[in-house]
């Protein structure tokens, strides 16, 4: 008997298809969980399951969307150029200057598919004093030195 795909899991993919292709978020829509972990978890799991990627691919496909309409997409917006109005002609023509704001906002989208981003930085409070050996030994650590 095959196994069927749940409400569950198709909720998922819909969410999956809609939000970018975030699986941790589909995860915590679909399946009503605030954990992140455990969203992360249904996620991975989803997402080798060939059944649901086979929804997935299906869906992309229809819609005519694959790697290489993504990749093109992206690159199109990393070299977006400006575009200004031309009053004598009273029509928006592309210039040759880049359009920094398209192209920053096209970087940060990338960086987050490709998992590039910084780790978030963290205080770290300390009490006690420290000898001279154990702030070198601690800077050896973090600076590599």
């Amino acid at each position: 008997m095959k196994k069927r795909i749940t409400q569950k899991q198709k909720k998922f993919v819909d969410e999956y298809l809609t939000n970018g292709s975030n699986g941790v978020q589909a995860a915590l829509v679909a399946y009503e969980t605030k954990n992140y972990k455990t969203a992360s978890k249904l996620a991975c799991t989803n997402l080798s399951n060939p059944k649901i990627t086979d929804m997935i691919e299906k869906a992309l496909s229809k819609n005519n969307i694959n790697a290489d309409t993504i990749a093109e997409k992206l690159s199109d917006g990393l070299n977006a150029k400006r575009i200004m109005y031309d009053g004598k002609t009273g029509s928006f023509v592309m210039t040759d200057f880049a359009d920094f704001n398209i192209q920053h906002k096209f970087l940060s989208l990338v960086i987050d598919i490709v998992g590039l981003k910084a780790p978030e930085k963290r205080e770290v409070k300390m009490q006690g004093v420290l000898g001279i050996e154990q702030v070198e030994s601690i800077r050896a650590r973090v600076f590599g030195n």
